[in-house]
């Protein structure tokens, strides 16, 4: 497993995902949606920042990197996540994104072919 630890002393207050903007309490829903599948931790911007890593570092994992492909490579990434997370009443477990148990398994058909 990897833990990121942030020192974060500035200001995330939007990301940008194939042109479009999404403000912090989006991306924070979205985390919530696609990568926790609960409630943030903290509702704090360091918080965010240290999901976005989790979401962007996937080397030697494809499980993590199945994520990241559904999540931020898609041309139309708002189909999995980034709708859910502009409908605040959504619960993160409601969420059709996939757990990542269920992306490891995938993962795993690739680890044995390769």
């Amino acid at each position: 497993p990897v833990e990121h630890y942030i020192t974060h002393n500035g200001d995330f207050d939007f990301y940008r995902v194939h042109g479009q903007s999404y403000e912090l309490a989006t991306v924070q829903t979205w985390l919530e949606h696609v990568v926790l599948h609960e409630p943030m931790p903290a509702p704090v911007d360091s918080c965010a920042v240290a999901g976005l890593m989790d979401v962007l570092r996937t080397q030697a994992c494809f499980g993590l990197s199945l994520r990241y492909a559904l999540a931020l490579a898609l041309p139309t990434p708002s189909r999995l996540g980034w709708a859910a997370a502009q409908q605040p009443q959504l619960q993160p477990s409601s969420t059709p994104f996939p757990s990542y148990a269920q992306l490891e398994a995938v993962g795993m058909v690739f680890e044995q072919v390769l």
